[in-house]
């Protein structure tokens, strides 16, 4: 067994011990020898690091051990899978992240980190972004300016156990398939940065998700389609609405209020803006610091008048809890898959709301709920129910359940009425 080991250079003949590859792969306790051996994620409810932390979670282990753990977790809870209504009869399944893009990101971190430092690999999920940093840098014949085309592995033993696991090909096509699957997203491409010196950067922007909106009925003089749709040729999308409809709320708002309310980047903001102001929706009167929006396109106005009867989507963030649901007039509440619920379950929730708690069980039990997560969509009879089983405490779903833009459930009901 040793010479065969010895053949994979995962045991050293010559001291009769396994190597640091073996150790990192196959060992009970890595973190032993290699202090920085495991991954460390968090979720940031903000744009940096000074936001409060949603959830967090150690993959420590030996490598064949988190690989798949990580693997899951990226399905079931970074991608986050939601749907998109395209028509009134039909819709589409949208991600945040795709899958297999993220996948690749953190499994290359794992391959080519410098496993002689003591710091982990930072898996960093933010409001508007993912950052994966792995310790090390570039590595051998890679340079700046000539990466992603000449790579080198620093880890060469790992490297290969990891293409026979079938989680990377190390064939250089990673990083060209990792751009590829995340324009089509609509994520953007990965921004790499060297600036660290140290370690090796990467920075995913969260999707900007366009979701359609429904024509007008046909007009007695020819059935022509609603003039803001047919004028700009492509639908508005949710994040432009919500812009729009501050905008005619609050005419001086700023950029950094829009990103804040809204929960996206200051650049994502000015990015949609350039697009409203290129079709001619929006404009700017007057100076950056003095100046005002105005809404150019009347018809606009009631697209989103419209807009706020629909589907909506909502968020709730608190005990530890990182949930998504949606809820439309007429219809139950939804609980979206791979939503997280709160780790904690306060004694108030079994005294006080004793058929929440035994909900919140049943749906523990029959698989709804595994590890924390949601496998499936699940409806609720009241939004209430949902929130209470979510954050594991009694709970007004009405208030507590809110819009990207932090409306709470009871202000858009209300809308719905009117």
């Amino acid at each position: 067994m040793e010479r065969k080991l010895e053949s994979l250079r995962l045991f050293n003949g010559a001291y009769g011990v396994p190597t640091n590859a073996a150790i990192l792969l196959f060992g009970k306790n890595p973190r032993y020898f290699f202090p920085g051996a495991y991954v460390q994620y968090v979720n940031f409810g903000g744009l940096d690091k000074a936001a409060t932390i949603i959830n967090e979670h150690p993959f420590n282990g030996p490598i064949v051990r988190i690989l798949p753990q990580i693997d899951l977790f990226i399905e079931t809870t970074v991608s986050r899978k939601r749907p998109v209504f395209v028509s009134a009869l039909r819709e589409e399944m949208r991600v945040d992240y795709p899958k297999g893009a993220i996948r690749e990101l953190v499994m290359n971190a794992i391959m080519h980190r410098d496993y002689q430092g003591n710091a982990p690999i930072h898996f960093y999920q933010y409001s508007d972004r993912l950052e994966v940093v792995n310790h090390g840098g570039l590595y051998g014949r890679a340079r700046p300016e000539n990466f992603p085309n000449v790579s080198d592995y620093r880890n060469p033993i790992i490297a290969e156990a990891m293409k026979v696991m079938g989680y990377v090909n190390c064939y250089k096509r990673g990083i060209g398939m990792v751009q590829d699957e995340l324009e089509a997203n609509g994520n953007g491409k990965a921004e790499f940065s060297f600036r660290l010196i140290t370690a090796f950067e990467t920075k995913v922007a969260k999707a900007v998700i366009d979701e359609p909106q429904k024509s007008a009925s046909a007009t007695q003089d020819g059935g022509m389609k609603n003039g803001a749709e047919q004028a700009l040729g492509e639908k508005l999308g949710e994040k432009r609405l919500q812009i729009i409809g501050l905008m005619i709320a609050d005419i001086k708002i700023s950029i950094s209020e829009l990103a804040k309310k809204i929960g996206i980047s200051q650049t994502a903001i000015e990015n949609n803006i350039r697009w409203l102001k290129s079709n001619k929706i929006i404009r700017r009167i007057g100076s950056a610091k003095g100046g005002y929006w105005k809404v150019v396109d009347i018809t606009c106005n009631q697209d989103f008048k419209q807009s706020s009867r629909k589907r909506r989507s909502f968020v709730l963030r608190t005990n530890g809890a990182d949930a998504h649901g949606s809820i439309g007039p007429g219809h139950p509440f939804v609980v979206l898959r791979a939503s997280v619920v709160s780790s904690v379950i306060m004694p108030s929730l079994k005294s006080r709301t004793p058929n929440y708690y035994k909900l919140r069980c049943k749906l523990m039990n029959d698989g709804t709920i595994v590890n924390g997560v949601f496998t499936s969509d699940c409806e609720f009879a009241s939004p209430s129910a949902a929130s209470s089983v979510v954050s594991g405490r009694p709970s007004n779903g009405r208030l507590d359940w809110k819009t990207a833009a932090g409306r709470c459930l009871k202000e858009v009901q209300e809308e719905w009425c009117t």
